[in-house]
């Protein structure tokens, strides 16, 4: 007997075929067919909406193989469906069953498209054709309706497949979608992270990765960062664009106020107009973040030597031309920030214990995480070994890799040690901070006069919120002279405001620069602050010399 080929499809990977092919198997032996008699042509994951390369392959097969095997006279399929639902490309495969007198079986509806002497049935073709715009009829229903199941499901927070890929959530077990607790708080801790203007992006990934978090067992990228710095769904809501679009429903996992706050900073960064005093920035400057224009009350820029307000510089509307020595400023922001920072830390304080012994568990999960990547660097060093013996790689590939995750162990392991000693001084901080005495108190000098551009800047951001400048005249031993009047916003709002005398070339910095103290000038070097300051620096210097 001829042999009859039969089509078995699924849309999805996910979709099972057995009980399809079952089924037809059943529908051939009923028209006469043996088991022997049947070939099969099987395309899971092959989409006849879409027409995706499965589908279009399967097409090309079933073709190609009754082409290529003269004893197959027909095709079987469990429903026209099967074959696709795409009118034009029923039509187009009806026209060749018809050319190469192949005959079709079809379950449901059940029809057969020839007569028994292979011409075109009309009445079958005519079915064919009916069935094939009802295929089209129903496939648009099915689809609407499965949109509206979806919608509806999205509406009240139902999942519609059987996992969901959105991070800080998962399914329970009605597929409903709930927080993931761990999850939660890791997107609520890159939120504060980001909103606390020490992190861009990058550099957001970059210390994520140094302390060992995963992202579900990947390192963490710059764009996926940004992917869960824009996410809506947690605050309760994402929004599906294009042709379906609705809003699904999710459980807030933060507040909206902290998400908005973060939307703003990312907006004002975007423009070049965030105005945060820790703005992430490539600038040795203490100054940058800080200084706002007292005309416009937008950012002054550091250019060459000076301070300059960034709208004047760039001809975007402000006029105010009066600018300030770069090293002026920044010696006088700095030494505000250390009398602040001394007596920050000479009182108890459990929010620096806390702050304190977070660092140190920070650094602790550095530590760890560099681990983990000596760990990994052991693996990738084994397979390298072993790509190099099967051959795959040459020695000079071999040595290539081989050296370049040398650097990277040599990196882990450097860090691994940086990172200890650093936990070793923050203990010691930790008992200062606990019991601040005068002595604890000098374990904080070394900030105070390290020349870590970071430490000055986290010193100063601690402290310091805002810092303007403009020219005025002041009366100076009698006579009128023009001067920068500086103000110095400190975090708790007290304004600490300097004269600086810039029109007195012959006169070194202490000399210029005086503090108004209730409308009364006081020379820099007489100030009680100057004097605290030298003070320890003395205490450094006798330490030092007796170590």
């Amino acid at each position: 007997m001829a042999k009859v080929l039969c089509i078995v499809r699924s849309s999805t990977e996910a979709q099972e075929i057995e009980s399809q092919k079952k089924e037809l198997i059943e529908f051939c032996k009923s028209k006469g067919f043996a088991d022997g008699d049947m070939l099969f042509i099987e395309a899971q994951g092959a989409s006849a909406r879409s027409l995706n390369k499965k589908y279009i392959k399967m097409l090309e097969d079933i073709k190609s193989t009754i082409l290529n095997d003269s004893e197959i006279k027909s095709v079987a399929v469990w429903a026209l469906n099967r074959l696709g639902r795409v009118e034009s490309k029923l039509h187009e495969m009806k026209e060749f069953f018809v050319k190469n007198r192949i005959q079709v079986y079809c379950k449901d509806p059940s029809f057969s498209l020839l007569k028994e002497d292979g011409t075109e049935d009309t009445a079958g073709s005519m079915m064919f054709s009916v069935y094939a715009a009802m295929v089209k009829l129903d496939t648009e229903e099915m689809f609407a309706k499965m949109q509206r199941g979806k919608k509806r499901n999205a509406e009240i927070g139902k999942c519609n497949g059987s996992h969901i890929q959105m991070y800080g959530y998962q399914l329970d077990s009605n597929n409903f979608v709930i927080p993931l607790k761990e999850e939660a708080e890791a997107v609520n801790m890159i939120y504060d992270m980001y909103i606390s203007g020490k992190y861009s992006t990058y550099t957001l990934a970059t210390e994520l990765n140094a302390r060992g978090f995963r992202n579900r067992g990947k390192k963490v990228t710059q764009a996926w960062i940004g992917k869960i710095l824009g996410e809506t769904a947690y605050i309760g809501y994402t929004n599906w664009e294009g042709s379906r679009s609705s809003h699904r429903k999710f459980i807030p996992i933060m507040s909206k106020e902290k998400w908005d706050k973060c939307q703003a900073i990312k907006e004002a960064k975007k423009n070049g107009e965030y105005v945060g005093k820790t703005k992430e920035s490539r600038n040795t400057n203490l100054g940058c973040g800080l200084i706002k224009c007292p005309k416009c009350g937008g950012n002054y820029m550091a250019s060459g030597l000076n301070y300059l307000c960034y709208h004047k510089k760039a001809h975007l509307g402000c006029e105010n031309s009066v600018s300030m020595r770069i090293n002026v400023l920044d010696q006088i922001i700095y030494e505000v920030a250390s009398i602040l920072h001394i007596e920050f830390m000479s009182q108890p304080n459990n929010n620096l214990v806390e702050t304190l012994e977070n660092d140190i568990k920070v650094l602790g999960d550095k530590i760890m995480g560099s681990e983990k990547d000596l760990k990994e660097i052991d693996e990738k060093k084994a397979k390298i070994a072993d790509v190099y013996v099967d051959g795959i790689i040459t020695k000079k590939q071999y040595q290539a890799r081989i050296a370049k995750i040398d650097a990277e162990k040599s990196q882990s392991e450097n860090d691994i040690d940086r990172y200890k000693v650093e936990i070793g001084k923050l203990e010691r901080q930790l008992e200062s901070a606990k019991n601040p005495t005068f002595d604890n108190l000098l374990e904080y000098a070394d900030d105070l006069s390290s020349t870590d551009i970071k430490k000055m800047k986290d010193i100063v951001n601690h402290h310091i919120s805002k810092v303007w400048f403009d020219a005025e005249e002041c009366n100076f031993n009698g006579k009128v002279k023009t001067c920068k009047h500086i103000h110095v916003v400190d975090e708790n709002g007290k304004d600490w405001e300097w004269i600086y005398l810039s029109h007195l070339p012959w006169k070194g910095f202490e000399k210029k620069l005086y503090k108004l103290v209730d409308g009364k000038l006081i020379p820099h070097w007489q100030t009680e602050e100057h004097e605290l300051l030298a003070s320890i620096a003395t205490y450094q210097l006798i330490k030092g010399n007796g170590d």
